[in-house]
């Protein structure tokens, strides 16, 4: 059983920073900014700490099930950082007055209801597998265990910290709308752009020429009273 163990734990060394790169790329094709990415990724760690602390509350090895249920939480943990963040870039994209820090704060505000939503529900169905005691329960318990824990504390974690390390890493600023159009998957579509242009250009020149037309008409009638 211990070399089993030995063999499955350099399997899951490999796994997991593989699984965290997988991750990374897929929010880099999302936002094409890398600031937003290290915000959605900082869920990770904040719920890293709830499934370690987790662990050791219950006096739990990691192990194989123990590893599973990390991986399940990373995933779970970094749906909650891109709500965030894209719920930030569209307001700011939305409303082109409005500061970062405001746009930061409406989020948060707004994305509440989502957040806890996700995260009771994964959280609250998983209790019973924490308290299990029949077969198989050995080896879901600390799974359940690393789920229940990390989404603990990311759900406090990362309604509280998350709006503050978004003014950090990005700043007081206003990002390119063009950029952010291209992060929240807004077609952007240069030929209709370029038929509005166009459509609004003779619509100046149609107004004059219904005026000219209205001052020659003008006279015609004044010959028709005499």
């Amino acid at each position: 059983q211990y070399e089993n163990l030995a063999r499955v734990g350099k399997k899951l060394a490999i796994v997991i920073p593989i699984t965290v790169l997988i991750i990374f790329g897929v929010l880099y094709m999302l936002y094409r900014n890398l600031k937003y990415v290290y915000v959605a990724l900082a869920c990770i760690p904040l719920s890293l700490l709830g499934g370690i602390y987790a662990l050791l509350l219950r006096g739990y090895y990691f192990n194989v099930s123990g590893g599973v249920g990390f991986i399940s939480l990373f995933g779970i943990a970094t749906m909650a950082g891109v709500l965030f963040v894209s719920r930030t870039n569209h307001l700011l994209i939305e409303e082109p007055e409005i500061t970062t820090k405001a746009a930061v704060k409406k989020a948060a505000v707004i994305q509440l209801r989502p957040m806890l939503m996700t995260m009771l529900l994964a959280l609250l169905g998983l209790i019973p597998a924490t308290l299990g005691t029949g077969v198989g329960s050995d080896v879901q318990r600390p799974l359940a265990t690393v789920i229940v824990g990390g989404l603990f504390s990311a759900m406090f974690l990362v309604l509280t910290i998350l709006p503050s390390l978004y003014l950090v890493v990005v700043g007081e600023r206003k990002p390119n709308a063009q950029e952010l159009e291209e992060m929240s998957q807004k077609k952007h579509i240069p030929f209709l752009d370029f038929v509005n242009e166009l459509s609004e250009e003779p619509l100046e020149d149609e107004n004059e020429e219904d005026e000219v037309i209205k001052k020659k008409r003008k006279p015609s009638k004044k010959k028709k009273k005499t």
